[in-house]
């Protein structure tokens, strides 16, 4: 267990994300004579603007002066490491990596969606048999605001809000003329140039574009057989924004395309010697270069064109979100994760190892989703005392996705691979509200309700792709629909028992939903189960926030989920070491039964002046345990849930000449404890045993693969600022910590090493 445990406690109090304040703007060498003011952080964690400081919610607030002072944060890894409870399954690729919050389950290499709501300006962009589970990288340029709310969000948030619920917010148009150039050069030959231009067309009309492109020619990952790199990558976008506004009404109609590039799922094979009699001397890749001899590609490309409106009423505000999505995802692998003479060298070393072994084994998995969203809803005031919000929402999405397999044709089969083509629907009506009621002057009681209908469809098949004939076995064809239907609700009290402390207690429902496996796997692995049901959480939840002076202010937290028939991630046998089917593993869904889970989190803002300079921490620890508590896996802990959290960021300013400013930032994020897998894949240390002909510390001195690997990352920012313009020098990852972000019986993916270069931004 990491050593800052011991002191975790102590340094919250002095730590913390935003939890409901931002600062005045105060010049640093006014921030010495006299303590840090306040200004309220005003947020729609309830689909209506209140203080975050008087929402009885657990949430964090990702402001754009944070977003900014990190160098502009255009990864989910990166964004949500200001955010406790907020774990990052990294699996190398943007495509399919997934975001879980207060332990929520993750789908990991399956099509299920994400057990948090993902919201862009209020309407969901998750779902899809590909690249549904996270916000795509173009999803993060040009925000203004990310709202991290923690907890199930079932009654106003939806669909799979289980751990919480996201919602990034875009910077709109404003009626001032102005614009913004932003570039990056750093490891990797990586390049950067962001271009935004705003400007007012009359007193009601104003217009925003942003452009954005990007490349990196080279990377940490090498493949020796392709003479490629599998983390090269290259991205751009546009977005055109028009905003009007007048009187009462204000709205946005945004159209944007973007198309990137990216890093493939990639993975490395691990075979410790003496746990495979398909490999008695084992087999390690060295761990940044791995011959693959297949097409290892993730790409993305998304289309979007939104409306977001309001109009005040006399008596409430009518909020529009409607939103068209055009995303397709692709990524590519190599299955047998070799080349011929890696395989040759392989059984040399290797008396009888990867005797079935095709080295051309090839996995294609491709996904185009359309959808379309609405949510219109009404919020407003009933005299001093009452206060709702009433609205409906309509989810249409519409994926074609398709599994593809290559492979050697042999004398006893002449097959070059199948192809399954598989088609998802979704069709989802809610209504949903809210009643507030003020009980005294300093207690509040609220009651929220949604009632969702879904239908949900699924047609899948498999063809030979050489001759186009269907593969006969049953279970390679289905067809199936199903039409849950969910009632959430959430109920709360809370009590301002000081002017500036809130106390509040509450009970929540969600619904994460169940769908069908679309990937039946090799025919050679074990059967896959078409359909899993919904996943249902209840979660208890207390908490306190309020100041500690006039320049401290803190969250606390405490919390137990239940969640009803848990979805569980299998896997149908095939690996690297079964020599009955020698290729990757494919993933798959399953309800597991009952989990529980509890949990602690300590959040807070500290702002004082220092040394004529301005100083400023954010930062959270949090804690959770988990334990299954009844179906197949009864008495394990569930997978992919740190124990412990502790991120902080500390920004200080200082003016060091004339109009010159300095500034340094520093974001530290750790995680300890915790299982990869609810199963153990070995039951031997990595470094038990070294694989005959390992490259030299090829196997990190890690406990094993069905831990979670403790990691501490830090990232720096130092530079100046004058006026317009800033220039910067930036570290990711500084210490350069290795370890493994994904591990299974035969594989593990490890983290990017250091990145380091300059960053120079002009606002005009």
């Amino acid at each position: 267990m990491r050593s800052w445990k011991g002191g975790c406690a102590i340094a919250a109090l002095l730590t913390g994300m935003s939890g409901g304040v931002v600062y005045a703007q105060t010049s640093p060498g006014a921030a010495a004579a006299a303590p840090a003011t306040v200004e309220e952080l005003v947020v729609n964690a309830r689909k209506r603007e209140e203080r975050l400081r008087d929402v009885p919610i657990a949430a964090t607030v990702i402001d754009q002066r944070l977003i900014e002072d990190q160098g502009q944060l255009r990864t989910m890894e990166n964004l949500l490491a200001n955010a406790p409870s907020v774990h990052f399954l990294d699996t190398n690729s943007t495509v399919n990596s997934e975001v879980s919050i207060r332990g929520s389950g993750t789908s990991r290499g399956t099509n299920a969606e994400a057990a948090v709501g993902l919201y862009r300006d209020g309407a969901y962009i998750g779902g899809g048999a590909l690249g549904g589970r996270t916000f795509s990288q173009w999803d993060l340029f040009d925000v203004q605001r990310a709202d991290v709310l923690r907890g199930t969000q079932g009654a106003l948030f939806g669909r799979n809000a289980v751990g919480g619920a996201i919602n990034v917010i875009t910077q709109k148009p404003t009626f001032e003329r102005g614009g913004r150039a932003f570039a990056q050069y750093g490891t990797n030959e990586y390049k950067q140039l962001d271009l935004i231009l705003n400007a007012p067309i009359t007193d009601h009309l104003a217009v925003r574009l942003s452009t954005s492109a990007s490349d990196q020619s080279k990377g940490f990952f090498f493949n020796p057989s392709r003479n490629t790199y599998y983390d090269a990558t290259n991205a751009s976008g546009e977005r055109l924004q028009v905003r009007f506004k007048q009187d009462r009404f204000d709205g946005t109609l945004l159209a944007e395309h973007y198309q990137a590039q990216l890093t493939p799922v990639m993975f490395r094979v691990v075979i410790p010697n003496g746990t495979s009699a398909a490999f008695p001397g084992g087999y390690v890749q060295a761990p940044y270069s791995y011959p693959h001899n297949g097409s290892d590609v993730g790409k993305q490309q998304i289309n979007d064109v939104q409306a977001t409106w309001s109009y005040n009423f006399d008596f409430g505000r009518l909020d529009s979100s409607t939103l068209y999505r055009d995303r397709r995802s692709l990524f590519a692998f190599d299955s047998d994760a070799v080349d011929a003479a890696e395989l040759t060298r392989i059984r040399a070393a290797n008396t009888g190892a990867a005797a079935t072994t095709d080295p051309n084994g090839q996995s294609v998995t491709a996904d185009r989703t359309r959808d379309v969203f609405q949510d219109l809803h009404l919020s407003g005031d009933i005299g001093s005392r009452f206060n709702y919000v009433g609205g409906f929402e309509y989810l249409k999405l519409d994926s074609h996705s398709s599994s593809a397999t290559g492979r050697t044709p042999t004398p006893a089969s002449s097959s070059i691979g199948t192809v399954a083509p598989a088609t998802l629907t979704i069709r989802s009506k809610a209504i949903y509200g809210l009643i507030g009621a003020k009980v005294s002057p300093t207690v509040d009681l609220s009651v929220e309700g949604r009632f969702t209908e879904d239908e949900r469809g699924i047609a899948i098949n498999r063809f030979d792709r050489g001759t186009g004939v269907i593969v006969t076995p049953s279970r390679f064809s289905v067809t199936g629909t199903n039409k849950p239907r969910h009632f959430n609700y959430t109920a709360t009290a809370d009590w301002k028992f000081l002017p500036e402390w809130l106390l509040y207690a509450k009970v929540g429902t969600a619904f994460r939903a169940g769908s069908f496996n679309t990937d039946q796997g090799d025919p050679r692995g074990a059967p896959i189960p078409v359909a899993y049901n919904d996943e249902q959480a209840t979660t208890y939840e207390v908490g306190a926030k309020g100041n500690l002076g006039r320049p401290l202010f803190v969250a606390l937290t405490a919390f137990r989920t239940n969640t009803k028939n848990a979805l569980v991630q299998k896997d149908n046998g095939c690996r690297a070491t079964n020599p009955a089917c020698p290729v990757a593993a494919t993933n798959y869904l399953i309800n597991g039964g009952e989990v529980e889970l509890n949990g602690q989190e300590l959040e807070a803002t500290y702002r004082q002046g220092l040394l004529g300079g301005d100083l400023r921490l954010n930062g959270g620890v949090s804690h959770l345990e988990g334990k299954i508590i009844s179906g197949i896996d009864v008495g394990k802990e569930p997978a992919r849930i740190p124990r412990w959290q502790l991120k902080l960021n500390v920004n200080y300013r200082h003016l060091v000449a004339g109009r010159m400013f300095g500034f340094a930032n520093v974001r530290y994020a750790s995680e300890s404890g915790g299982k990869q897998e609810i199963n153990p894949d070995m039951p031997i240390p990595f470094s038990a045993a070294t694989p005959t002909g390992a490259p030299t510390g090829a196997i990190p001195a890690q406990l094993g693969p069905n831990l979670l690997h403790d990691h501490q990352l830090t990232n720096l920012r130092i530079g100046v600022q004058q006026d317009r313009w800033e220039a910067a020098f930036y570290a990711d990852n500084a210490t350069d910590e290795r370890y493994i972000v994904n591990q299974t019986a035969t594989t593990n993916r490890l983290n990017q090493p250091r990145r380091i270069g300059i960053q120079v931004r002009v606002d005009f």
